[in-house]
């Protein structure tokens, strides 16, 4: 009558899960040059999601770093951080999600290691 369909398959998600988590790219503007290593990024990226790769072509020079981390809702991206200190010098970082890539001038994400892709769906994993 009003040519509805409907598809029922098992699901893929535990029944005790309440939340998932997407993998999205992220700038971080004011890292002090001297911090732009990766064993300190995934320090900051604690601060914000769940660290998943750097793109090793922003840790040198003086622009914004990128990275990709799991993050439950990346509408709420744009934002912030608390002040993190390096050293004892204090900085408030700002985020920022990478929306159209393609669009927007930015160099397309880079291809992530082998060994940190899902074989059963192509997505990062750490």
């Amino acid at each position: 009558m009003h040519n509805i369909k409907v598809s029922i398959y098992e699901s893929c998600v535990h029944p005790d899960t309440s939340s998932s988590l997407s993998s999205v790219w992220v700038r971080i503007h004011g890292i002090p040059t001297k911090a732009k290593k990766e064993k300190y990024i995934k320090l900051i990226s604690q601060a914000i999601g769940k660290f998943v790769c750097v793109d090793e072509s922003s840790l040198g020079g003086q622009g914004p770093m990128r990275v990709m981390i799991l993050y439950p809702d990346p509408s709420k991206i744009d934002c912030t951080l608390p002040t993190l200190y390096f050293g004892s010098v204090g900085k408030m970082l700002t985020l920022e999600l990478e929306r159209d890539q393609a669009g927007g001038g930015h160099s397309p994400a880079p291809d992530p290691p082998a060994d940190q892709r899902d074989p059963q769906g192509g997505r990062l994993i750490q």
